[in-house]
């Protein structure tokens, strides 16, 4: 199986040997002859320093995460809009910096030509390289929806490194016949086998299903696999267990906990400082046209505490009762909300300590009583402190809005449960980088 740290450095890699070697071949065609090594070394200064710039557009635009068979049909079209941007920013580097005039600018547009294809061709048909020729025969045993997701996607996605010869619905199965599934597996020559041993209608098969491991078989947890492919927790999946195991201990991560605080008041301090000049124009033209400035909604934060958002008022009062949210938003409302300038007084918010910069978004109490009622576990998101961006809102396509959805909700929870489970710096670090992608190409909901 490709690891997710081994496809993203294969991939790396990949990209860094397209990047000197176009540099190599830019010096030739310029120069018609081939490349002294000091030539070569001189501009591989500045162009490192721009190289190094690409790989960070690439990891904000999610180029290194591991590929599904949805990202391989949208692949194209975000490699070309990220080679755009790369190319601008290339342009920039190049005529305003004064580092890059060691390098003539002949040679960048030379190398932007002799680089793209070579990279575009490598981004697209690569994957073909980094995928293994014989993919691990995989049996999927258990039960729920999820495992038939699960099954679909790697059915789909030959970049998985797995191949499903059989998916078995437990429940429907007879613990009478565990010795015979356990031939079975072996008949059709599975070499891994994942589960969850949790399940109570997998239990029963654990005994034969243990002897497989002298026939040279492995065994991997659903759970673990069900969040390397989707990047969320099946939440269907669950037991008390598995939260006693992976999250008992998030309330002692102190250096974690310490560092995340300092780093919050430290970004938003230098945000309300740098973006005061719009928030006091965006704050006039509110006053101006609709009188209210600003509009503050209880919210369950941390620990079930309930704490005031504050944010630009965006709508305005219903004239009837249940009167749809959106035809209620303002104009000027409209272009806060697109541009993300009417989330700005929350920051406010994170000086305090109801919020941090990273986490997952706080819902209203009226929500958070009915979702707990309705969804199972759901009270587990308050283990932390909520967040201005999160995991959910970068990787759920359908978020629920205006009034209270149960599905989309249980599937924001399995992108929150994600990000509790893995939550650290680095992780921090790329949920703020792909906001501000959001925020700057106007995109996301």
């Amino acid at each position: 199986m490709v690891t997710n740290l081994r496809h993203s450095s294969l991939l790396f890699t990949g990209d860094v040997v397209i990047f000197v070697a176009s540099l190599w071949l830019t010096l030739l065609v310029r120069h018609f002859s081939l490349p002294d090594t000091e030539l070569f070394y001189q501009h591989l200064g500045p162009f490192a320093i721009l190289f190094a710039v690409w790989c960070v557009v690439f990891f904000v635009a999610g180029l290194y995460e591991r590929p599904s068979a949805v990202y391989r049909r949208e692949l194209p079209g975000l490699l070309l809009r990220t080679q755009l941007i790369n190319i601008v920013i290339a342009i920039i580097f190049f005529y305003t910096i004064p580092y890059f005039d060691l390098a003539p600018k002949t040679n960048l547009f030379i190398y932007l030509a002799v680089s793209f294809f070579p990279l575009f061709l490598w981004r697209l048909y690569g994957f073909g390289f980094l995928s293994p020729r014989n993919r691990i025969r995989t049996a999927l045993l258990g039960s729920g929806f999820e495992l038939r997701e699960l099954a679909e996607e790697l059915e789909n996605n030959p970049h998985s490194g797995l191949k499903v010869v059989m998916a078995a619905d437990t429940d429907s199965l007879e613990p009478e016949k565990a010795s015979e599934l356990a031939d079975h597996l072996r008949r059709i020559r599975t070499e891994l086998v994942v589960l969850d041993p949790m399940n109570s209608s997998v239990r029963p098969f654990l005994h034969s299903l243990y002897h497989l491991l002298f026939d040279s078989l492995s065994f991997y947890n659903v759970n673990r696999l069900y969040q390397d492919v989707f990047g969320r927790v099946p939440i269907s999946l669950l037991h008390y267990s598995w939260f006693l195991d992976n999250l008992s201990l998030i309330s002692r991560r102190r250096l974690y906990n310490l560092t995340s605080r300092l780093l919050d008041v430290a970004v938003s301090v230098l945000l309300l400082i740098t973006l005061a000049p719009i928030l006091i124009l965006a704050g006039a033209a509110l006053k101006l046209t609709q009188g209210a400035v600003f509009f503050t909604q209880l919210r369950v934060g941390q620990g079930g505490r309930t704490f005031e958002l504050v944010k630009f008022r965006t709508m305005r009062e219903p004239q009837y009762q249940g009167e749809d949210g959106a035809r209620r938003i303002t104009k000027l409302g409209r272009f806060l909300r697109a541009s993300r300038l009417d989330e700005l007084p929350q920051l406010w918010n994170v000086l305090k300590g109801d919020v941090s910069l990273v986490g997952p978004r706080p819902e209203r109490p009226d929500f958070v009583e009915y979702y707990q009622k309705q969804i199972p576990f759901y009270g587990v998101r308050h283990l932390i402190k909520p967040g201005l961006s999160g995991w959910a809102q970068l990787y759920q396509k359908d978020p629920p809005k205006y009034y209270a959805d149960i599905e989309r909700s249980r599937r924001k929870l399995a992108y929150d449960l994600y990000y509790l489970v893995n939550r650290s710096l680095l992780l921090d670090l790329k949920i703020a980088l792909k906001t501000l992608k959001v925020v700057l190409s106007r995109s996301g909901s």
